[in-house]
């Protein structure tokens, strides 16, 4: 299990806070409580932050961790704004930044972890095209609709991400399935998370995602909770 309420955990109630907390955002996105998702989105991927540096051993598998879950707080943050009438593209470019960072964190996270020869992409190398056939399908779909001024900085993020990814599965044969399992799940549920907010802000394909802003932060959250809890685990494997 990647999640236990045990005696030696006293930090659990902190999940329940977060679950607490994303049961008010979701609610705020569906209703439309602007207030609401200014007040509560900040504080979500924070009280994961805090339980995994209570959680976690101090190592530098988990610093780096924990350094993408902060940035992962000021993206939250940025793209809370980058609605407004004013400063919306910036604030979007400052808000991409910091999940480009965010990422590059879980990047650097599973790209050292140890024993990276015994993965999986390095046992079967030809696994890696389907990594890079879904990158390049992505860039060739997203750029007829990106604006010029941030479409460099798009692929960039499109790059990293995928290679978060990648990285993530090469974690294959190295550690627990069980746990490998529901990390994968959580990557893939940040991928699919990201792709939506592509969809929803470059394409004219928005209108067939159904609740768009909820369907973002249901992924967003998941994937996060999900990297929180397996990366406590994967940290005691050093």
């Amino acid at each position: 299990m990647i999640y236990q309420k045990t005696k030696t955990n006293p930090y659990y109630w902190l999940i329940l806070v977060f679950l607490i907390l994303c049961s008010i955002n979701l609610s705020a996105e569906f209703f439309h409580q602007r207030w609401l998702i200014y007040l509560s989105k900040p504080l979500l991927v924070s009280i994961l932050s805090i339980y995994f540096y209570l959680n976690a051993p101090n190592n530098f598998f988990s610093r780096y961790l924990l350094l993408g879950f902060i940035f992962s707080v000021g993206g939250d943050t940025l793209l809370m704004f980058n609605e407004n009438a004013s400063g919306g593209q910036l604030f979007f470019i400052f808000g991409l930044s910091s999940f480009l960072v965010a990422h590059l964190m879980y990047l650097i996270a599973f790209m050292i972890f140890p024993e990276r020869e015994k993965g999986i992409l390095y046992q079967k190398p030809w696994l890696f095209l389907f990594f890079l056939f879904y990158l390049i399908g992505n860039i060739l779909f997203l750029w007829p609709h990106l604006p010029e001024v941030i479409d460099i900085a798009v692929v960039i993020y499109c790059i990293c991400i995928i290679g978060m990814a990648t990285a993530a599965f090469n974690l294959w044969n190295r550690v627990e399935r069980s746990i490998l399992i529901w990390l994968l799940l959580g990557v893939i549920l940040f991928v699919i998370s990201d792709s939506l907010i592509a969809l929803n802000k470059f394409t004219p394909f928005a209108a067939y995602i159904p609740l768009p802003r909820l369907s973002i932060m249901i992924t967003y959250l998941a994937s996060q909770l999900l990297i929180c809890l397996t990366g406590i685990q994967l940290a005691k494997y050093i």
